[in-house]
């Protein structure tokens, strides 16, 4: 599996670039279900740490977490500049990579009302 390095947030995966937008889940979470021997790597691992910062959480695989976070996640206008920097890193191959929003939470709770 091809994975190279976050920035502070995105990831990328095989030809696909990741946008956590938020730890939060209304329902078990990805990671989850695939099962207590599924392991992220510690690349991936990072940038979800740094969503769940942004949240007020805890490190990503702990067991509790602090009631009272806050969705918000990472700022709309440092994504935007990441994803542009995974677009350059990429120049002109083809075909141009995947954009994938979704990450440890739901990423439909990051939304507002």
């Amino acid at each position: 599996m091809n994975i190279r390095p976050c920035l502070r947030y995105t990831y990328i995966l095989g030809n696909s670039v990741y946008v956590p937008l938020t730890s939060y889940s209304n329902t078990v979470t990805l990671p989850a279900t695939r099962g207590p021997k599924f392991v992220l790597p510690p690349e991936v691992i990072r940038c979800l740490d740094a969503v769940r910062a942004d949240e007020g959480r805890r490190p990503y695989g702990s067991t509790a977490d602090p009631s009272g976070g806050r969705v918000g996640g990472p700022p709309s206008d440092t994504l935007v500049r990441e994803l542009d920097a995974r677009a350059a890193e990429k120049g002109d191959a083809v075909p141009p990579p995947d954009v994938v929003l979704a990450g440890e939470g739901e990423p439909l709770l990051r939304r507002r009302a």
